[in-house]
Protein backbone atom coordinates (compact mmCIF):
# COMPACT_ATOMS: atom_id res chain seq x y z
CA UNK A 1 0.00 0.00 0.00
CA UNK A 2 2.71 2.61 0.82
CA UNK A 3 4.57 1.71 -2.40
CA UNK A 4 1.24 2.30 -4.28
CA UNK A 5 0.64 5.47 -2.77
CA UNK A 6 4.62 6.88 -3.39
CA UNK A 7 3.54 6.01 -7.40
CA UNK A 8 0.72 8.18 -7.15
CA UNK A 9 2.49 10.74 -4.99
CA UNK A 10 0.15 10.40 -2.17
CA UNK A 11 2.27 11.69 0.73
CA UNK A 12 -0.36 11.44 4.00
CA UNK A 13 -1.36 7.69 2.26
CA UNK A 14 2.03 6.81 2.15
CA UNK A 15 2.75 7.75 6.35
CA UNK A 16 -0.37 5.89 7.34
CA UNK A 17 0.67 2.82 5.08
CA UNK A 18 4.32 3.08 6.73
CA UNK A 19 2.90 3.56 10.07
CA UNK A 20 0.80 0.36 10.34
CA UNK A 21 3.73 -1.74 7.92
CA UNK A 22 6.27 -0.89 10.64
CA UNK A 23 3.55 -1.93 13.84
CA UNK A 24 3.10 -5.55 11.79
CA UNK A 25 6.66 -5.90 11.66
CA UNK A 26 7.23 -5.07 15.34
CA UNK A 27 4.64 -7.19 16.43
CA UNK A 28 5.60 -10.06 14.21
CA UNK A 29 9.44 -9.78 15.53
CA UNK A 30 10.42 -9.13 11.60
CA UNK A 31 13.16 -6.43 11.59
CA UNK A 32 13.16 -6.71 7.70
CA UNK A 33 9.55 -5.38 7.71
CA UNK A 34 9.46 -3.30 10.85
CA UNK A 35 12.36 -1.00 8.79
CA UNK A 36 10.68 -0.80 5.95
CA UNK A 37 7.51 0.64 7.25
CA UNK A 38 9.81 3.15 8.87
CA UNK A 39 11.69 3.91 5.98
CA UNK A 40 7.99 3.75 3.63
CA UNK A 41 6.68 6.86 6.60
CA UNK A 42 10.21 8.41 6.36
CA UNK A 43 10.01 9.05 2.40
CA UNK A 44 6.26 10.35 3.44
CA UNK A 45 7.53 12.82 6.09
CA UNK A 46 10.44 13.99 3.63
CA UNK A 47 8.40 14.72 0.86
CA UNK A 48 5.57 17.12 3.44
CA UNK A 49 8.86 18.77 4.43
CA UNK A 50 9.12 17.09 7.67
CA UNK A 51 12.92 16.54 7.49
CA UNK A 52 13.71 16.10 11.00
CA UNK A 53 11.14 13.50 11.93
CA UNK A 54 12.31 11.83 8.66
CA UNK A 55 15.78 11.54 9.42
CA UNK A 56 14.37 10.02 13.46
CA UNK A 57 12.88 7.37 11.66
CA UNK A 58 15.77 6.50 9.50
CA UNK A 59 18.10 6.06 11.98
CA UNK A 60 15.50 4.05 14.08
CA UNK A 61 15.32 2.19 11.03
CA UNK A 62 19.27 0.87 11.08
CA UNK A 63 18.93 0.69 14.96
CA UNK A 64 16.35 -2.28 14.33
CA UNK A 65 18.67 -3.65 11.68
CA UNK A 66 21.29 -3.73 13.96
CA UNK A 67 21.56 -7.10 14.42
CA UNK A 68 20.15 -7.93 10.85
CA UNK A 69 22.27 -8.18 7.78
CA UNK A 70 19.81 -7.25 4.92
CA UNK A 71 22.45 -4.93 2.01
CA UNK A 72 19.26 -4.31 0.19
CA UNK A 73 17.61 -2.64 3.22
CA UNK A 74 21.07 -0.76 4.11
CA UNK A 75 20.63 0.70 0.55
CA UNK A 76 17.02 1.93 0.66
CA UNK A 77 18.18 3.58 4.06
CA UNK A 78 21.22 5.75 2.39
CA UNK A 79 18.95 5.71 -0.86
CA UNK A 80 16.73 8.18 1.87
CA UNK A 81 19.48 9.84 3.18
CA UNK A 82 20.56 10.84 0.23
CA UNK A 83 17.00 11.83 -0.76
CA UNK A 84 16.90 14.24 2.52
CA UNK A 85 20.09 15.31 1.92
CA UNK A 86 19.27 16.83 -0.99
CA UNK A 87 15.88 17.74 -0.57
CA UNK A 88 17.97 20.34 2.02
CA UNK A 89 20.62 21.52 -0.31
CA UNK A 90 23.30 19.19 0.90
CA UNK A 91 24.56 17.90 -2.39
CA UNK A 92 27.82 16.48 -0.95
CA UNK A 93 26.17 14.77 1.44
CA UNK A 94 23.45 13.38 -0.80
CA UNK A 95 26.41 11.70 -3.18
CA UNK A 96 28.49 10.84 -0.35
CA UNK A 97 25.29 8.59 1.20
CA UNK A 98 24.49 7.15 -2.62
CA UNK A 99 27.69 5.52 -2.57
CA UNK A 100 27.49 4.09 0.45
CA UNK A 101 24.31 2.51 -0.74
CA UNK A 102 25.61 1.47 -3.95
CA UNK A 103 28.69 -0.01 -1.86
CA UNK A 104 26.27 -1.88 0.33
CA UNK A 105 25.09 -3.66 -3.09
CA UNK A 106 27.09 -6.17 -5.27
CA UNK A 107 26.64 -7.71 -8.59
CA UNK A 108 22.85 -7.48 -9.68
CA UNK A 109 21.80 -7.54 -6.10
CA UNK A 110 18.91 -4.85 -5.73
CA UNK A 111 19.09 -3.90 -9.54
CA UNK A 112 16.02 -1.26 -8.86
CA UNK A 113 17.99 0.21 -5.69
CA UNK A 114 20.67 0.63 -7.37
CA UNK A 115 19.19 2.31 -10.28
CA UNK A 116 17.55 5.01 -7.65
CA UNK A 117 20.89 5.23 -6.05
CA UNK A 118 22.17 5.82 -9.44
CA UNK A 119 20.24 8.65 -10.54
CA UNK A 120 20.52 10.74 -6.62
CA UNK A 121 24.19 10.40 -7.58
CA UNK A 122 23.17 11.66 -10.80
CA UNK A 123 21.34 14.63 -9.64
CA UNK A 124 23.41 15.58 -6.79
CA UNK A 125 26.62 15.66 -8.95
CA UNK A 126 24.27 17.54 -11.24
CA UNK A 127 23.57 20.66 -8.61
CA UNK A 128 27.26 20.56 -7.48
CA UNK A 129 27.92 21.67 -11.47
CA UNK A 130 30.25 17.85 -11.80
CA UNK A 131 28.86 17.07 -15.34
CA UNK A 132 30.90 14.28 -16.05
CA UNK A 133 29.96 12.41 -13.06
CA UNK A 134 26.51 12.66 -13.53
CA UNK A 135 26.67 11.89 -17.00
CA UNK A 136 28.35 8.75 -15.92
CA UNK A 137 26.00 7.45 -12.86
CA UNK A 138 22.97 8.07 -15.37
CA UNK A 139 24.65 6.08 -18.06
CA UNK A 140 24.84 3.39 -15.62
CA UNK A 141 21.32 3.82 -14.57
CA UNK A 142 19.91 3.92 -17.95
CA UNK A 143 21.61 0.89 -18.61
CA UNK A 144 20.46 -1.35 -15.67
CA UNK A 145 17.15 0.14 -15.76
CA UNK A 146 16.48 -1.37 -19.17
CA UNK A 147 16.43 -4.61 -17.06
CA UNK A 148 13.59 -4.10 -14.96
CA UNK A 149 10.04 -3.71 -15.81
CA UNK A 150 9.39 -0.66 -13.78
CA UNK A 151 8.04 1.91 -15.92
CA UNK A 152 7.79 4.56 -12.94
CA UNK A 153 11.64 4.21 -12.37
CA UNK A 154 12.63 4.44 -16.07
CA UNK A 155 10.33 7.89 -15.86
CA UNK A 156 12.20 8.98 -13.03
CA UNK A 157 15.84 7.65 -15.01
CA UNK A 158 14.50 9.77 -17.87
CA UNK A 159 13.45 13.02 -16.49
CA UNK A 160 17.11 12.90 -14.72
CA UNK A 161 18.66 12.63 -18.20
CA UNK A 162 15.79 15.05 -19.33
CA UNK A 163 17.55 17.68 -16.66
CA UNK A 164 21.20 17.19 -17.69
CA UNK A 165 20.65 17.54 -21.14
CA UNK A 166 18.98 20.67 -20.35
CA UNK A 167 21.77 22.09 -18.11
CA UNK A 168 24.33 21.16 -20.75
CA UNK A 169 22.26 22.61 -23.61
CA UNK A 170 21.31 19.70 -25.51
CA UNK A 171 18.18 20.21 -25.67
CA UNK A 172 17.19 18.25 -28.29
CA UNK A 173 17.79 14.79 -26.28
CA UNK A 174 16.03 16.87 -23.10
CA UNK A 175 12.49 16.81 -25.55
CA UNK A 176 12.95 13.54 -26.12
CA UNK A 177 13.67 11.97 -22.92
CA UNK A 178 10.85 14.19 -21.67
CA UNK A 179 8.59 13.17 -24.44
CA UNK A 180 9.84 9.61 -23.63
CA UNK A 181 8.44 10.04 -19.89
CA UNK A 182 5.29 11.42 -21.26
CA UNK A 183 4.06 8.29 -23.41
CA UNK A 184 5.21 6.06 -20.38
CA UNK A 185 2.39 8.72 -18.11
CA UNK A 186 -0.11 8.54 -20.63
CA UNK A 187 0.38 4.65 -21.24
CA UNK A 188 0.36 4.26 -17.04
CA UNK A 189 -2.35 6.57 -16.87
CA UNK A 190 -0.25 8.83 -14.06
CA UNK A 191 -1.37 12.24 -13.53
CA UNK A 192 1.67 12.92 -11.27
CA UNK A 193 4.53 11.83 -13.72
CA UNK A 194 2.50 13.77 -16.53
CA UNK A 195 2.82 16.30 -14.94
CA UNK A 196 6.50 16.21 -14.28
CA UNK A 197 7.05 16.06 -17.97
CA UNK A 198 4.78 18.61 -18.52
CA UNK A 199 6.86 20.81 -16.62
CA UNK A 200 10.06 19.24 -17.64
CA UNK A 201 9.34 20.54 -21.29
CA UNK A 202 8.58 23.76 -20.12
CA UNK A 203 11.86 24.57 -18.74
CA UNK A 204 13.31 23.22 -21.71
CA UNK A 205 10.85 25.62 -23.64
CA UNK A 206 11.18 28.58 -21.26
CA UNK A 207 15.37 28.59 -21.42
CA UNK A 208 14.61 28.26 -25.30
CA UNK A 209 12.94 31.46 -25.23
CA UNK A 210 9.84 29.99 -26.69
CA UNK A 211 7.73 31.88 -23.93
CA UNK A 212 3.80 30.55 -25.36
CA UNK A 213 5.06 26.95 -25.67
CA UNK A 214 6.61 27.25 -22.02
CA UNK A 215 3.32 28.93 -20.79
CA UNK A 216 1.31 26.04 -22.68
CA UNK A 217 3.27 23.30 -21.00
CA UNK A 218 3.57 24.70 -17.67
CA UNK A 219 -0.17 25.02 -17.52
CA UNK A 220 -0.91 21.44 -18.00
CA UNK A 221 1.16 20.63 -15.21
CA UNK A 222 -0.21 23.64 -12.91
CA UNK A 223 -3.73 21.36 -14.17
CA UNK A 224 -2.32 18.26 -12.81
CA UNK A 225 -0.92 18.53 -9.97
CA UNK A 226 -4.28 20.67 -9.19
CA UNK A 227 -6.25 17.63 -9.83
CA UNK A 228 -4.29 15.40 -7.36
CA UNK A 229 -4.01 17.96 -4.53
CA UNK A 230 -0.48 18.07 -4.29
CA UNK A 231 0.41 22.25 -2.94
CA UNK A 232 3.67 22.40 -2.82
CA UNK A 233 3.87 21.22 -6.50
CA UNK A 234 1.25 23.25 -7.86
CA UNK A 235 2.70 26.40 -5.92
CA UNK A 236 6.48 25.76 -7.91
CA UNK A 237 4.62 25.06 -11.38
CA UNK A 238 2.58 28.60 -10.54
CA UNK A 239 5.40 30.62 -9.41
CA UNK A 240 6.85 29.89 -13.60
CA UNK A 241 3.23 30.32 -14.94
CA UNK A 242 2.18 33.95 -13.33
CA UNK A 243 5.13 35.75 -14.21
CA UNK A 244 4.83 34.69 -18.11
CA UNK A 245 1.09 35.21 -18.17
CA UNK A 246 2.13 38.35 -16.95
CA UNK A 247 5.40 38.73 -19.96
CA UNK A 248 2.66 37.76 -22.38
CA UNK A 249 0.07 39.85 -21.60
CA UNK A 250 -2.38 37.46 -21.22
CA UNK A 251 -5.82 37.94 -20.36
CA UNK A 252 -6.64 39.32 -17.17
CA UNK A 253 -9.25 35.58 -16.94
CA UNK A 254 -6.09 33.96 -16.99
CA UNK A 255 -4.30 35.63 -14.70
CA UNK A 256 -6.64 36.62 -11.65
CA UNK A 257 -7.55 33.10 -10.52
CA UNK A 258 -3.37 31.99 -10.72
CA UNK A 259 -2.37 34.76 -8.82
CA UNK A 260 -5.48 34.45 -6.52
CA UNK A 261 -4.38 31.06 -6.21
CA UNK A 262 -0.57 31.06 -5.65
CA UNK A 263 -1.16 33.99 -2.93
CA UNK A 264 -3.24 31.24 -1.50
CA UNK A 265 -1.01 28.53 -1.21
CA UNK A 266 2.21 30.71 -0.69
CA UNK A 267 0.39 31.75 2.61
CA UNK A 268 -0.95 28.16 3.69
CA UNK A 269 2.47 26.84 2.79
CA UNK A 270 4.51 28.91 4.92
CA UNK A 271 2.26 28.62 7.79
CA UNK A 272 2.96 24.66 7.29
CA UNK A 273 6.31 25.50 7.03
CA UNK A 274 6.85 28.19 10.22
CA UNK A 275 4.87 24.51 12.36
CA UNK A 276 7.25 22.17 10.92
CA UNK A 277 10.18 24.42 11.81
CA UNK A 278 8.66 25.14 14.98
CA UNK A 279 8.05 21.17 15.61
CA UNK A 280 11.88 20.69 14.34
CA UNK A 281 12.92 23.24 16.63
CA UNK A 282 11.27 21.41 19.92
CA UNK A 283 12.61 17.98 18.66
CA UNK A 284 15.96 19.44 19.01
CA UNK A 285 15.98 20.95 22.31
CA UNK A 286 14.65 17.91 22.87
CA UNK A 287 17.79 16.06 22.00
CA UNK A 288 19.80 18.34 23.78
CA UNK A 289 17.96 17.75 26.75
CA UNK A 290 18.58 14.27 26.86
CA UNK A 291 22.18 14.54 25.50
CA UNK A 292 22.30 17.09 28.75
CA UNK A 293 20.61 14.20 30.43
CA UNK A 294 23.21 11.60 29.27
CA UNK A 295 25.82 13.41 30.01
CA UNK A 296 24.77 14.55 33.93
CA UNK A 297 24.31 10.68 34.52
CA UNK A 298 27.89 9.72 32.54
CA UNK A 299 29.07 12.41 35.09
CA UNK A 300 27.58 11.19 37.93
CA UNK A 301 28.35 7.29 36.59
CA UNK A 302 31.63 8.36 37.08
CA UNK A 303 31.74 10.01 40.27
CA UNK A 304 29.86 6.82 41.82
CA UNK A 305 33.29 4.87 40.19
CA UNK A 306 35.90 7.48 41.49
CA UNK A 307 34.05 7.15 44.85
CA UNK A 308 34.07 3.05 44.49
CA UNK A 309 37.63 3.18 44.29
CA UNK A 310 38.37 5.56 47.07
CA UNK A 311 36.20 3.59 49.15
CA UNK A 312 38.05 0.40 48.23
CA UNK A 313 41.38 1.98 48.61
CA UNK A 314 40.46 3.17 51.92
CA UNK A 315 39.04 -0.42 52.88
CA UNK A 316 42.33 -1.90 51.78
CA UNK A 317 44.33 0.69 53.92
CA UNK A 318 42.30 0.27 56.85
CA UNK A 319 42.91 -3.76 56.61
CA UNK A 320 46.79 -3.26 56.49
CA UNK A 321 46.53 -1.09 59.50
CA UNK A 322 44.47 -3.70 61.10
CA UNK A 323 47.06 -6.56 60.67
CA UNK A 324 49.53 -4.26 61.32
CA UNK A 325 48.61 -3.18 64.73
CA UNK A 326 47.92 -7.09 65.25
CA UNK A 327 51.16 -7.93 64.57
CA UNK A 328 52.56 -5.39 66.76
CA UNK A 329 50.66 -6.49 69.26
CA UNK A 330 51.37 -10.03 69.19
CA UNK A 331 55.28 -9.09 68.90
CA UNK A 332 54.89 -6.98 71.64
CA UNK A 333 53.07 -9.85 73.89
Amino acid sequence: EANACRVLADWECQVRAGVSAAAAGEASGDPVVHARGLVAEALGRSRTRDYSLSEGLLAKAQWVLRDTRSPEMSADIYLNYSSLSHSIGKYGASVEYAEKGLAALTGSKGLAMQVRLLRNLARSHTELGQLREARQALDRAELQVERIDDPKLLADVLLEGSRLARSTGDFVAHEAKAKRVLALAEEGDNTYTESLAREALGHGELQRGRLREASREFDLAYDGFARLGLDREERRVLRQVVPLKLQLSAPRSEIEPRVERLLSLESTLDAQERSNAAAEYELRLERMRQDAEIKTLETESAHSRERQVALERTNRLTISVMIASGLAITVLV
